[in-house]
């Protein structure tokens, strides 16, 4: 995975680290398509095929690319196993942080108009 530069990705100045980057663990992003529970593997698979076809196309590569993305091209049991990784972390950095759920009074923009 590739180093973030927040400067650089906000386009302010060249790319500078942050001064906390390295003290924190790393932060995954994705962005994924998940299919409900229950699919068969056979439909599974051939989205898997019809995505992976799609994200080795050159264009979208090179976009992909200028947007600082890295495209997965992995089996889906390779996105499972990540997705289980990714849970067991962030459930330990909660834990080990105490970190609770707060709920928040929804905004007035919040509220939907009659």
């Amino acid at each position: 995975m590739r180093r973030r530069f927040l400067p650089s990705l906000l386009g302010l100045a060249a790319p500078m680290p942050l001064a906390a980057q390295d003290a924190l663990p790393r932060l995954t992003r994705m962005m994924v398509p998940f299919a409900p529970a229950g699919t068969p593997d056979a439909v599974i698979q051939r989205l898997n095929q019809g995505f992976r076809r799609i994200l080795a196309e050159p264009a979208l590569a090179l976009r992909l690319g200028d947007l600082g993305a890295e495209p997965g091209l992995g089996p889906p049991e390779e996105l499972a196993q990540l997705v289980r990784t990714e849970i067991t972390r962030w459930t330990g950095v909660i834990r080990a942080t105490n970190i609770t759920l707060q709920q928040r009074k929804p905004a007035p923009s919040d509220v939907p108009c009659p």
